[in-house]
């Protein structure tokens, strides 16, 4: 029951960091010309819906840095908002690959995949 809990607080503070985010990025978006903001606001949208597909410990504490980030992205000129943008994309990419890397013990071993949500039965020939 307890481990139900902590889910759930996961689940709604990655929620807040993810509405959060796509806030920042509107705001962060209107620094950039019109040309470079589709691009912006597409990535912006996939990373908080890659953030909410892996819901741990460690994806609310990246989630919380990459928030603190694009804040910081959204309120200062445009070559800071340039270079920590990128870094916040970049952190969240590297989240989403070490996510992927998980290492097999025996046979039937779940594995989730980067493209997808839904688990995978890897059974051994």
């Amino acid at each position: 029951m307890r481990a139900n809990h902590v889910l759930f607080c996961l689940r709604i503070l990655m929620v807040f960091f993810c509405i959060w985010v796509l806030i920042c990025g509107a705001v962060m978006a209107s620094h950039y010309s019109y040309s470079n903001r589709e691009t912006l606001i597409i990535a912006v949208i996939l990373d908080a819906l890659l953030m909410l597909t892996y819901i741990t410990s460690i994806a609310v504490i990246v989630a919380g840095i990459v928030a603190w980030m694009i804040t910081t992205s959204a309120t200062v000129d445009v070559l800071a908002t340039l270079t920590i943008g990128n870094a916040w994309h970049i952190v969240t990419c590297l989240m989403m690959d070490s996510m992927t890397q998980l290492c097999a013990k025996d046979s039937g071993q779940l594995f989730c995949t980067q493209t997808s949500s839904t688990q995978t039965r890897v059974e051994a020939q």
